[in-house]
C-alpha cells in the first residue's frame, strides 16, 4: 500500500493524480516481501523472487527501455526470479541482489556506482557489478551503496565519505572497498551519510555532517566510521536524508 505524492506514478496506483492522503493497495497481489522506495521511483521484491519497479523512469529507474516519462502501474524488471534483496538510491539508482551473492544496478551512474566511467550516464537494463559475489544485503545512498558479506564485513562503493573508506582511498567508483575490519548487525545509507551498528551493540555513524547529522554534537564531516555515545544495545538504525 502507498500514501503520499504520486508524482510520475511513484505510488504505482495506475492513476496520474499526483496525490494521495489515505492508503492506496498498490496492484491485487499479495505476495509482497520487501518495497524499497525513492523520491519518485520504487522497487518491490515478491515472494517468487521477481522484481517489480514503478514510478519515475526517465533514465530507465524500471530496467524496461525505452525511458519513459513515468510508469504508473507496477513492471517486472527483466526474467529472473532469484533475487532477494532490492535497494533504491536517493537519486535514481537501482540495485538488486541475487540468491547468490552477486550485486547488479541500472539506472542513473551517479558516483561511477555502476560502471567504473564518468561517460556513462545510466545503465538501461542490469547489469551486474564487478562480478564480486558473497553479498547478503545491500543499502543505496545517493552516490554511495553499503553492501554487506555473510561473513558479517561491509563494503562500500560510489563517491563521498558516506562510503566510509576514508577520502583518500585511490578506488572511487564500482569496486567495493572493506569498511574496517569489524563486523556488523545493521547499516543504512543516506544520500551523503551512513549509520551502522557493530556486532558489539556499538552505533557508528560517518558521511557529510553538515547539519550534525551524524549526531555526534559536532558539524564536521567524518570519512570513517566514528562512534556514537557509549551504548551497547543498539538494534536497527534508518537513514534516507
Amino acid at each position: 500500500w502507498g500514501i503520499g505524492s504520486n508524482l510520475n506514478g511513484s505510488l504505482g496506483v495506475n492513476s496520474t493524480s499526483t496525490q494521495f492522503e489515505t492508503f492506496q493497495q498498490i496492484t491485487t497481489a499479495n505476495s509482497w516481501l520487501k518495497v524499497s522506495p525513492s523520491l519518485f521511483f520504487t522497487l518491490a521484491l515478491k515472494t517468487d523472487g521477481t522484481i517489480w519497479a514503478w514510478g519515475q523512469d526517465d533514465i530507465n529507474q524500471t530496467g524496461n527501455p525505452p525511458a519513459s516519462e513515468s510508469q504508473t502501474t507496477p513492471i517486472q524488471v527483466g526474467t529472473a526470479n532469484d533475487w532477494i534483496d532490492v535497494a533504491t538510491s536517493t537519486n535514481s539508482t537501482a540495485f538488486a541482489l541475487k540468491a547468490d551473492g552477486t550485486i547488479w544496478g541500472w539506472g542513473f551512474n551517479v558516483g561511477s556506482l555502476l560502471v567504473s566511467s564518468s561517460s556513462v550516464v545510466g545503465v538501461n537494463t542490469p547489469i551486474q557489478i564487478n562480478g564480486v559475489t558473497g553479498f547478503v544485503k545491500i543499502c543505496a545512498g545517493g552516490s554511495h551503496i553499503l553492501a554487506q558479506k555473510a561473513n558479517g564485513t561491509l563494503w562500500a562503493w560510489g563517491t563521498g565519505p558516506g562510503r566510509g573508506v576514508g577520502d583518500g582511498s585511490p578506488t572511487i567508483g564500482s569496486v567495493p572497498l572493506q569498511i574496517s575490519t569489524d563486523t556488523w548487525n545493521y547499516f543504512s545509507a543516506g544520500t551523503g551519510t551512513s549509520f551502522g551498528i557493530k556486532t558489539d551493540g556499538t552505533l557508528w555513524a560517518w558521511g557529510l555532517n553538515t547539519n550534525g547529522q551524524l549526531g555526534l554534537g559536532t558539524e564536521t564531516n567524518h570519512s570513517v566510521p566514528v562512534q556514537i555515545g557509549t551504548d551497547t544495545n543498539w538494534n536497527t538504525v534508518q537513514t534516507k536524508n
